[in-house]
């Protein structure tokens, strides 16, 4: 045991960096305000790894034995090949940012089994195999093609311009695990949040009484602005000071009314 314990400790400060990640998803946000929590503790966010782990075990063992059956093995392709079909196209969106940290993971995987019931499919194996290779490259095709927020950009002003002191505004609330993606050190330093109306009114009176201003993340497609109820409530009780534009993206400084 003491052994084992000397081999993982020098992983340690990776597993709590990853569950310190884990506890900023917006998903882990809502299971902790519905169990009337403020904060997952690291023994909840292990016992739900673990829970994930059994949950790719029991998958794992099924997908192991029903193959064996043609006759499962034929349902079971009926059900996986639209899957990833379906999986494939949702890749180009630029959306579903948590599905993606961890379909890119075992995608390797998921292609090798496709391509093995492929294999084994017993008719009309060619036709299916070069529809597969056809969604395929048109997905790759559409994930270069279709336009990205420009979070990249977004984070890089936020962590060269903007004072420490200043509070920062996300919303929807989703949009922080892209922030979080490509500024994981700055947005823990920033203490940036995201929520419900109230907690952004919370967050205004906190800022009010340290003489700090608000920084708000807005979304720039589909709909006109204010495209968030953060926006709406900040247009509305505080003091727009400018806006800069990024693609699909602005990011609006707020200061108190006087």
């Amino acid at each position: 045991m003491g052994g084992a314990w000397w081999l993982f400790r020098p992983f340690l400060p990776h597993l709590l960096r990853l569950l310190d990640q884990i506890e900023g998803v917006y998903i882990f946000g809502r299971l902790a305000r519905g169990l009337g929590v403020e904060t997952l503790s690291g023994g909840m966010l292990l016992a739900g790894l673990a829970g994930v782990g059994a949950g790719i075990v029991v998958a794992a063992a099924v997908l192991w034995r029903a193959p064996r059956h043609p006759a499962w093995r034929q349902r079971l392709g009926w059900v996986a090949l639209p899957a990833f079909a379906l999986t494939t196209l949702l890749l180009a969106l630029p959306r579903f940012y948590t599905i993606k940290r961890i379909l890119v993971v075992g995608w390797p995987y998921v292609v090798l089994l496709v391509a093995w019931m492929v294999g084994a499919w017993p008719r009309r194996r060619a036709r299916l195999a070069a529809g597969l290779l056809l969604l395929s490259l048109l997905a790759a095709g559409a994930t270069v093609l279709t336009p990205k927020d420009d979070w990249r950009g977004v984070t890089a002003y936020v962590g060269a311009e903007i004072p420490a002191s200043d509070h920062l505004w996300i919303d929807p609330p989703w949009n922080t695990i892209p922030y979080n993606y490509y500024q994981p050190l700055r947005a823990a330093e920033r203490g940036r949040r995201a929520g419900s109306t109230e907690e952004l009114a919370t967050l205004a009176n906190e800022a009010r009484a340290q003489g700090a201003d608000i920084w708000l993340v807005s979304e720039r497609f589909g709909g006109p602005p204010p495209t968030s109820a953060g926006e709406a409530w900040l247009d509305a009780h505080w003091q727009l000071v400018e806006s800069i534009p990024f693609y699909r993206l602005e990011l609006r400084h707020y200061r108190p009314p006087p």
